[in-house]
């Protein structure tokens, strides 16, 4: 089991964790909006800090470009600090028990999720009805970045799958703004060779991704 964040990290809370806001905000109105522009490090840095801010046990160890998400950090689930989501977790998340292409069923509009708008600005978090769980914007307004590396499904069935084991580039989920309703499917990956915005390194940023943080 584990706890999702109902919305995408703001630039008000990165501010408050991080002393700096992302890189992509200008104004200071921009409060309720996504953090985006942040790199995957910068989204794992961000969790770590929020963990020692709160009490709880940092999950991953940093030296350099190399992240480890240090298991044993979450043994004790009263301690356990923030973290991203695994691919799968995020997918189980978002589809809060559906089956369908969408959470919102076979169908998704733009009264639905912040998508296929002619914009690089995102939407405030939260203005749209979340989906079964809670959780608001899993589809649209930012992609989302996941802890996996970019790589193929197994051929077999698994149970909480945690992704490739090398690679170069990092998942992002949801779909934003600029993307057609197909990039929001709940399956949809992000980070594949027909994406839009092509492939993502963890140090790659984009006003198009944030991230929301789970424990």
């Amino acid at each position: 089991s584990f706890s999702m964040g109902k919305y995408e990290v703001t630039q008000a809370e990165y501010q408050a964790v991080m002393g700096t806001r992302p890189r992509g905000s200008r104004y200071n109105d921009w409060d309720m909006y996504p953090a985006s522009e942040v790199s995957w490090y910068d989204a794992v840095k961000f969790c770590n800090a929020l963990s020692k801010k709160a009490g709880l046990n940092p999950v991953y160890t940093i030296t350099g470009d190399t992240v480890t998400w240090n298991r044993q950090a979450q043994a004790d689930p009263r301690s356990a600090g923030y973290r991203l989501p695994t691919e799968a977790e995020w997918e189980y998340a978002c589809r809060a028990g559906t089956t369908t292409a969408w959470n919102t069923g076979e169908n998704i509009t733009q009264s639905q999720a912040a998508y296929n708008i002619k914009s690089h600005t995102a939407r405030p978090v939260g203005g749209y009805a979340p989906n079964a769980w809670g959780l608001y914007d899993m589809h649209g307004n930012v992609s989302e970045w996941c802890w996996d590396r970019y790589g193929a499904y197994s051929t077999g069935a698994q149970t909480d799958p945690q992704g490739a084991s090398s690679g170069a580039f990092r998942v992002y989920r949801g779909g934003g703004i600029l993307d057609s309703r197909a990039a929001l499917r709940s399956a949809h990956r992000g980070n594949y060779a027909g994406s839009s915005r092509g492939f993502m390194t963890p140090a790659d940023r984009s006003g198009l991704v944030g991230f929301r943080i789970c424990r």
